[in-house]
């Protein structure tokens, strides 16, 4: 395959899986999103000598791969100006980048490793003209917030670069960048919706995608994405009543809201099982065993690992629960095995809401239903709000209870079907998301619904028909939007374990492991990229992953020089697919110790 393809008058697109372009005017080219590959070796077979400018996009290390060689060779490059600490600020940030606690979604760890030198940062309707090409840039906010698109005369055509707001007609190439903080499931798409104008009225005559074909139809392609935006927009906008008191509360005879995210049914022994133990204070438990007339602590057990639903699960159910006895038998805590690898190793990961602290867990349950005081509890796999999530059904007092967490909200507009949140960081998979996980409850016949973050509420077998049809209506429209899914809501496919490698005096292991998102069998290969600090053994690892397979590959990093107490190295996977580049895809933070 030829490294560069003609796509108008003195035009190309370089051959790759992020499509960079050059656009030559005799023997010197601007380049616009300098991607992945070895084609800065090769510009000569298109008669290019010198690189006059670099365009970016966006902040994203695949679409700026080869900014730093083109600008050590004398480049200038251009960025919006919303996004320069990204690019400019790229060594800083990795510096005291926040890895736990994270309700930040953005995707500000798509960063490169090191910093590159911005000599213009761009604002919305300015011009420039850059190696003596005249641009104008969009402000275009979506893939990113900071986004840019440009408008290029060249080669007598009208070129608009949209960088990864379109992928072809209708689409974009991911989903997970589209949401910058944790409750803006549709913030993206819905910035995108309304700069969408902007493009549209610059009437380009070709349109250039950083990932896809290019777009010779540009107005019918931005009007079939006008319309899957809007379609995303509506079925992902929240529906959601939050709890209006956090007081203590009595639900029946046997169910209670204690605080925060947590509730507590208490067994006809007495004994208090507690439902995600998150922030509550030892003065409102207390008041909890005055009011509810439990007579001890029985177990806590989660719907997910997040902050909010554990931080207190070790202090109360270790060795002494909430009233100061100590059990002989020890801490009482379970968890179902989904979420089981993220609460005794969080640290082994960077997926939002980490609590730091690792809980030793007694008891690992699966999908079964377990006698427990004289209750029984129906425990169970329930994916939404993040992949790693359980449910819980019990009977009491003539209802029967779920206990849902983060997936389900109480509705502030009752006309309107019950909803939940769409967080692909949480991973958030289409093929096993909230029609599944309505379907578990409508299964279980549940009539009272316990969710983590609003009042709890009664349930029709209707509404529960009504939530899984938002769901089927959520699935429909992401993949309207984003065809590629899963590959396209799901950035840890493939992710370093573990996510902070502890480096002390000699060589740490780490794995890379992959989670296919592919159709059909892939062809990995897989080199480790830490800077001129870090070597690697081996340097690289090749490995064929089946269709929606799981793979891994073994690396050691060693030092070449002595670390500081508390530096931090990023990381990175420089990735090919049967044999096309696709830079440098995930990323772990070495962390050096404050005592080494």
């Amino acid at each position: 395959m030829p490294h560069f393809e003609p796509i108008a008058h003195e035009t190309f697109r370089v051959a790759s899986r992020t499509h960079g372009y050059v656009l030559r005017r005799g023997s010197e080219a601007l380049v616009v999103d300098p991607g992945p590959g070895d084609w800065v070796k090769h510009l000569g077979e298109i008669g290019v000598r010198k690189i006059v400018g670099v365009l970016a996009t966006h902040h994203h290390r695949d679409t700026l791969a080869n900014a730093a060689a083109l600008v050590a060779g004398g480049a200038p490059l251009a960025a919006p100006a919303a996004e320069i600490d990204r690019i400019a600020g790229a060594t800083e940030f990795w510096k005291t980048a926040r890895t736990t606690y994270l309700y930040d979604c953005d995707s500000d760890f798509y960063s490169l490793r090191e910093s590159v030198p911005v000599a213009h940062a761009l604002s919305d309707g300015q011009t420039l003209e850059l190696g003596g090409f005249a641009l104008k840039a969009l402000e275009l906010s979506g893939h990113t917030l900071g986004h840019m698109a440009y408008v290029i005369e060249h080669g007598g055509a009208r070129l608009a670069f949209a960088g990864d707001n379109i992928a072809a007609p209708g689409t974009v190439h991911d989903l997970h960048d589209f949401q910058y903080s944790y409750m803006g499931f549709n913030e993206g798409t819905a910035a995108l919706l309304e700069r969408l104008p902007k493009l549209v009225g610059a009437q380009p005559g070709l349109l250039l995608p950083a990932h896809g074909d290019p777009i010779a139809d540009p107005a019918a392609a931005l009007e079939q994405l006008r319309a899957n935006l809007e379609r995303h927009v509506a079925a992902v906008a929240p529906n959601r009543l939050p709890r209006p008191k956090d007081e203590l509360r009595k639900i029946s005879e046997h169910v209670w809201f204690v605080g925060g995210t947590t509730y507590a049914v208490v067994a006809p022994s007495g004994k208090a099982l507690f439902w995600d133990l998150g922030y509550v204070d030892t003065a409102r438990m207390e008041e909890f065993y005055k009011q509810s007339g439990a007579s001890g602590f029985g177990l806590v057990t989660f719907s997910h690992y997040h902050d909010d639903h554990i931080c207190r699960a070790l202090e109360f159910a270790g060795r002494h629960h909430a009233l100061g006895t100590k059990h002989p038998d020890g801490t009482r805590i379970w968890c179902h095995r989904t979420l089981h690898a993220v609460l005794i190793d969080p640290l082994a990961w960077r997926l939002p809401c980490i609590w730091p602290a690792p809980l030793p867990v007694d008891r690992v349950y699966g999908d079964e239903i377990l006698a427990w005081e004289g209750l029984e509890l129906d425990l169970f796999e329930f994916p939404g709000q993040t992949f790693y999530h359980a449910g819980m059904v019990v009977a009491a007092d003539g209802r029967r209870y779920a206990f849902t967490g983060d997936n389900i909200w109480k509705r502030a507009d009752e006309s309107k079907p019950i909803t939940g949140p769409i967080i692909a960081r949480n991973r958030y998979f289409v093929d096993q998301g909230y029609e599944y996980s309505a379907q578990r409850l409508i299964d279980r016949k549940v009539d009272y619904i316990c969710p983590a973050h609003g009042d709890a509420f009664p349930v029709t077998a209707q509404d529960l028909q009504a939530f899984k049809g938002w769901a089927k209506e959520t699935r429909e429209a992401i993949l309207a939007l984003c065809p590629a899914a899963p590959l396209g809501m799901d950035p840890w496919w493939l992710r370093v374990d573990p996510y902070h490698i502890r480096y002390g005096k000699g060589p740490a292991a780490f794995r890379v492991k992959i989670e296919s998102p592919f159709a059909k069998s892939a062809k990995l290969r897989l080199r480790p990229v830490g800077g001129e600090d870090l070597s690697f053994v081996p340097e690289e690892a090749e490995l064929t992953v089946a269709a929606r397979g799981l793979g891994e590959a073994t690396f050691t990093l060693v030092a070449r020089r002595d670390f500081e107490p508390g530096e931090r190295i990023p990381v990175t996977i420089d990735l090919h697919v049967d044999g096309e580049a696709w830079g440098e895809f995930g990323e772990a933070l070495v962390v050096v110790p404050p005592s080494v």
